[in-house]
């Protein structure tokens, strides 16, 4: 490499091999060497998030216990094998989408509020189960501290360990297990309960995005898998709970054993097991797998398997909470000819409190059925019945509800399908519980929609978002990754700053509304990436809301900003700082559009009735357009929404401002061309998803073509050769007829993506054509924003650690031998390194690179930034990187 200067005002690791040579900045502006002889260098590290450990739910619900059983399930039946109790209609079966209400809706409502949920089903889909036991050893098992085994069988009759409890601890027991796919798992405790435990004993969760604990009351539950918390696991990262003798409540605390997710079934009927996930068996399996007695899943000696399944939902109930639940709820869809809800109890000797608990359920469901969905929904009415769901009831206040008519074609059945009709419907059974357990107490509130979070100054992110009416304050979580979010910071503004970032670090939030009762559901996430010049320039706006029959909850969980899976990961990789906001956000003014080089919207399959720009939203862009700005949109309805079913001025937009004509609904196929170049460049071809792939299916990719007198071009095309992307004729509106997020492979994603940003969003620094061993890289500077400034360019090995001003910001090189290199005056590879751009802020360096085989494959990054007249830091651009062939 020859020579390294020294530059002064720079402190160096000792561990550098720097030469004493100083070197002095000779240019025809002086204020450029003065500044850089005095810029102060710091290794940036990345921020650790504030991680607040949670302890057990609070709210108005908080030590009560509500029994939940969503109707029927899986069963073995001796001559039609493994089946469901109720047939499929229209796609829907009762016993999967009861559950899935239940998942979805009624138990994230009643958990947020405080309340310990016991399901007569199994809880989750998670796709694994891990059983570890004290018996099973190490590594599985360790301990430290003093232990000892039991006289006494534990869980599944196997020995079980003790410790005495004190203030300070100093006993752990930890079980370790090893998930195999990535996911959100439930984590279950079993022990053999007794009067001389602790009321509370501290169980610790270490899962990816840190430790949570909880307290359990182990003079309860005797040998049940009980439930302290559904959290993040990554594959292959060790997943573990551990046992604490820490405790407040003196006694004794049990290590027996942990259960982390439900899996498929394991209770072998007919010769084997169903074959199917527990959540979707039904609830005779699950007590057995429990620890139930056979009391309880086998009360009926003869007969099938469905007919001990009715009784044992309530037996379980009873059984599991040793007759001290508060409430029991179950929840069915009704069939036989007819439309609306009804709801039951027992019709001789209801326990006591049921009819008050079904007047509260009952006008509670029709209130915000008819409030939300359909002011005309039916009112079957408050009845009674023999059903033995109530009838084997003892101590709880019980009631049945048929919430809709699973065979009312185009009617209730278009409900059930609905996700908007299942939120609404779990929600106000959530509310129900809490009117009757907690009266006088608010109900949760909703999440904030218009949400953001943008680079604000060098090295810090602000997530802000909209007053939520009924809020006193807002619980904000943040991940590294967009799965795995802390526990939260409690805030009573509506922002929150996250600083102390090195440039690149990309961080996400959700953002709940907290009031009296608990914490209500999280907001859809956004992120955003540290801009080395605290400006970020690219927008990411979310604008897939779509919830309907066609595009269900797990179709669409409303995350696209975290998990573009390689899409956002491309804009990190190609060196693009971002922001991101919710569609709302823009719409309502919250996330200004000016001030972005090129904007980004994801529309997946965003259709006519949640609408893929709204009014306000073609207002923003019309402005932002006009204003110079650069948008490129993706999603699979565009077109028909705006073109096809679109009001004039909708048409208007989509032709003009976007500059696509709709030709088709459908492409008929889920691949596109491979293209030998054009605007995109060379791409393979391509897959997006049909509904095989675990994304979601692009049941009606649009056929595009350039809108007249536009003169835009196609750019990328299906397979069968119709348009598949349009580029507006003006080079500032991309537009691609399918959702990027649905494209198969990774790679597919993250090289679409880098080619659209390298289109779209080009940064300051722009590398021209391909660099190649024996030639001349010419590399274009553009600042329009400093017309006529000095600019300072450079080369480095890599980012990180970045120079970090005193102002917080990064210039994002860090200061090794190649960038000292580069600044090197003497040297005559890197020319143009300094200078002054044109009065339209443009400017140029070039890169000599020899024709040496052993630097192909050579990836140096680039930056630039700007000095104003007092040589202080203007503008800083986000790095680059070429590779040489």
């Amino acid at each position: 490499m020859g020579w390294v200067p020294r530059i002064p005002g720079l402190f160096f690791d000792s561990s550098h091999a720097w030469t004493s040579n100083t070197w002095i900045l000779v240019t025809d502006r002086q204020r450029i060497g003065g500044m850089l002889r005095h810029l102060p260098l710091a290794v940036s590290l990345v921020a650790l998030v504030a991680f607040l450990p949670a302890q057990n739910p609070t709210g108005a619900l908080a030590g009560r216990e509500i029994v939940i059983s969503p109707g029927h399930g899986y069963y073995w039946h001796s001559s039609l094998g493994w089946t469901t109790q109720r047939g499929e209609i229209d796609g829907l079966i009762e016993d999967i989408h009861t559950h899935e209400i239940v998942h979805d809706h009624l138990l994230p409502y009643l958990e947020r509020s405080g309340a310990r949920t016991i399901l007569c089903r199994a809880r989750s889909r998670s796709p694994e189960e891990h059983v570890i036991q004290n018996d099973d050893g190490f590594p599985a098992y360790a301990e430290t501290g003093s232990w000892f085994t039991s006289g006494s069988s534990g869980m599944g009759g196997t020995t079980y360990r003790y410790a005495t409890t004190s203030p300070t601890g100093g006993a752990t027991a930890s079980f370790t297990t090893t998930i195999t796919t990535t996911g959100h798992y439930p984590v279950y405790v079993g022990y053999r309960g007794s009067s001389n435990r602790t009321t509370a004993a501290r169980i610790e969760i270490a899962h990816a995005a840190g430790t949570s604990w909880r307290t359990v009351d182990q003079t309860r539950f005797d040998r049940r898998w009980l439930y302290v918390g559904t959290f993040p696991f990554r594959a292959f990262e060790p997943a573990t709970v551990t046992v604490t003798s820490q405790s407040t409540a003196a006694g004794v605390v049990i290590s027996d054993a942990v259960k982390i997710g439900d899996g498929d079934g394991v209770i072998p009927r007919g010769g084997g097991t169903s074959g199917q996930a527990q959540w979707r068996e039904c609830s005779r399996y699950h007590a057995e797998w429990f620890g139930a007695p056979a009391t309880v899943w086998n009360s009926i000696a003869t007969g099938q398997d469905n007919s001990d399944d009715v009784s044992c939902r309530p037996r379980f109930g009873e059984w599991y909470a040793n007759g001290l639940a508060d409430l029991y709820l179950s929840l069915h869809t009704n069939a036989g000819g007819g439309t609306g809800t009804s709801s039951f109890i027992h019709d001789t000797s209801p326990t006591a409190g049921s009819a008050a608990w079904q007047s509260t359920l009952h006008n509670r469901v029709i209130n915000d059925i008819r409030s939300f969905w359909d002011p005309s929904w039916i009112d079957r009415g408050q009845m009674s019945a023999n059903f033995g769901e109530v009838r084997h009831l003892q101590t709880m206040p019980g009631c049945l509800i048929e919430l809709a008519f699973h065979d009312d074609l185009g009617g209730d059945i278009e409900a059930l399908h609905h996700p908007r009709f299942r939120r609404i419907s779990g929600r106000a059974m959530g509310r129900a519980i809490m009117e009757y357990l907690a009266p006088g107490m608010p109900l949760l509130v909703d999440p904030p929609d218009a949400i953001s979070m943008r680079n604000t100054f060098g090295g810090t992110l602000s997530v802000s978002w909209n007053t939520v009416s009924g809020a006193t304050s807002y619980l904000v979580r943040i991940s590294e990754d967009g799965f795995a979010f802390d526990d939260g910071t409690v805030v009573t503004g509506t922002t929150h700053t996250i600083s102390g970032l090195s440039h690149g670090t990309v961080r996400y939030a959700r953002v709940a509304a907290v009031n009296a009762s608990g914490t209500g559901p999280d907001s859809e996430p956004v992120g955003a990436r540290s801009a080395p010049g605290g400006v970020a320039p690219l927008l990411v706006v979310n604008g897939f809301d779509r919830r309907d029959r066609y595009v269900k909850e797990h179709e669409n969980p409303l995350h696209w900003v975290t998990v573009d899976g390689a899409a956002i990961d491309a804009v990190v990789a190609a060196g693009y700082p971002f922001d991101s906001a919710t569609n709302e956000s823009v719409a309502v003014f919250h996330t200004p559009l000016a001030g972005y080089e090129c904007v980004g919207w994801i529309l997946g399959e965003e259709s006519t009735a949640d609408e893929t720009f709204s009014s306000l939203e073609q207002i923003r862009v019309n402005l932002y357009l006009l204003g110079g700005g650069r948008l490129f949109f993706t999603g699979a309805e565009v077109g028909w929404d705006l073109d096809l079913n679109g009001t004039a001025n909708d048409r208007l937009f989509y032709n003009q401002a976007l500059g696509q004509d709709y030709v088709a609904d459908d492409a008929g196929v889920y691949t596109t061309q491979a293209s030998a170049g054009g605007p995109l460049g060379v791409l393979p071809a391509m897959t997006f998803d049909d509904g095989s792939n675990g994304i979601y299916d692009v049941d009606w990719p649009d056929v595009v073509q350039p809108a007249a007198g536009t003169g835009g071009q196609i750019v990328l095309r299906y397979a069968t050769g119709t348009g598949a992307a349009v580029l507006h004729g003006n080079g500032r509106t991309l537009g691609v007829g399918f959702p990027l997020e649905a494209l198969v492979d990774p790679a597919h994603r993250a090289l679409l993506m880098e080619r659209i940003l390298a289109l779209m969003c080009p940064l300051p620094v722009r590398p021209q054509g391909t660099p190649t061993i024996g030639s001349t890289l010419t590399v274009d500077l553009d600042f329009p924003s400093s017309p006529g400034a000095a600019y300072v360019a450079g080369a480095a090995f890599t980012t990180d650690p970045a120079i970090v001003l005193a102002d917080g910001r990064s210039i994002p090189l860090t200061l090794d031998p190649l960038l000292l290199f580069s600044l090197n005056p003497l040297q005559t590879l890197f020319t143009g390194m300094t200078g002054v751009l044109d009065p339209q802020g443009q400017g140029a360096f070039q890169v000599a690179l020899p024709n040496d085989p052993s630097l192909v494959g050579f990836s140096p990054v680039f930056s630039a930034l700007t000095l104003d007249i007092s040589g202080a830091v203007g503008e800083i651009s986000p790095w680059v990187r070429v590779t040489v062939n």
